[in-house]
């Protein structure tokens, strides 16, 4: 009777374990998934105008300014493939998660599968919806949804479930996914990583400089110090006379002015959105690491 019981017990509190640590598991799920969430600003069609704002995490004057170019049809700009890569997603949080004030994070749109008709028009909807969740302060949480999604055929009508499941604005949503403003945010965001010379995904800079796809995280953490002594370098040296005009300097020497212009001043003047690479896309399966 009493092994029994004692058998029970075990049973009992193996099966309570499993739960709690499942339940735990959950919750880092959660977390990573609304890490960024909270830190997404608003912004409404009037205050966007034609240009509509870069989704960005951190603040406007930090001395580092990280810039992702992405397709959200692009396994490694996610959640990377089970088994053999996590992907990007969690690793940029945690990297951010590190460095506080220093450094602000930058999403550029990139259709690196503009070759294919069909993925390229996946790719665009998908990119104009992020935008749409972008002018209600959720971009990081729908671009989250959009990378546990890769590789699904999306059309508006999906799209906006998404958003209902979010909890967006639904009416408000469906009017954004057609306007004509979204769709050439996304264009120009494109044009930009094709005058720049990008032609895989994910592509990521620090001030300009392009982070190896096989970068750890200790590189990366190199990295973003380098950039952060130079950027003070230049203010004490004089030659700048503030953090953002230092950080320009910085980015327009590490990779040059057109760089500097469409990369870090975000400024689509002179960009051609007719004009299509005709480059093979190229997926970067090694990003990231521990």
């Amino acid at each position: 009777m009493g092994g029994h019981e004692s058998n029970s017990s075990s049973v009992y509190l193996a099966a309570v374990l499993i739960l709690g640590v499942g339940c735990f598991a959950l919750g880092l799920a959660s977390q990573a998934t609304s890490a960024a969430e909270d830190t997404d600003q608003a912004t409404s069609p009037e205050e966007a105008g034609t240009n509509e704002s870069v989704p960005t995490i951190g603040p406007d004057d930090a001395p580092v300014l990280i810039v992702e170019a992405a397709d959200f049809n692009c396994t490694w700009c996610g959640v990377g493939v089970p088994g053999r890569a996590h992907g990007k997603a969690s690793f940029i949080k945690r990297i951010m998660s590190e460095h506080d004030n220093d450094v602000q994070y930058a999403f550029k749109h990139f259709l690196v599968f503009r070759r294919n008709p069909i993925t390229r028009a996946s790719s665009e909807l998908a990119a104009i919806a992020s935008m749409a969740a972008h002018r209600q302060g959720r971009f990081w949480s729908y671009h989250d949804h959009l990378f546990l999604r890769t590789g699904v055929s999306w059309d508006n009508e999906l799209l906006a479930e998404y958003a209902d499941e979010l909890g967006l604005d639904g009416e408000r949503f469906r009017a954004d996914l057609k306007d004509s403003k979204l769709r050439e945010a996304v264009r120009l965001d494109d044009a930009a990583g094709q005058a720049v010379g990008i032609s895989g995904t994910p592509s990521v800079f620090i001030n300009g400089l392009k982070v190896p796809n096989s970068a750890k995280a200790d590189g990366w953490r190199r990295l973003i110090q380098d950039a952060r002594d130079q950027v003070l370098a230049l203010i004490r040296s004089g030659k700048a006379s503030d953090v953002i005009s230092a950080r320009r300097m910085a980015t327009a020497t590490n990779a040059g002015e057109t760089f500097a212009k469409h990369y870090h001043d975000h400024n689509p003047e002179g960009l051609d959105t007719s004009a299509t690479s005709g480059n093979t896309p190229i997926i970067h399966a090694t990003f990231g690491g521990q």
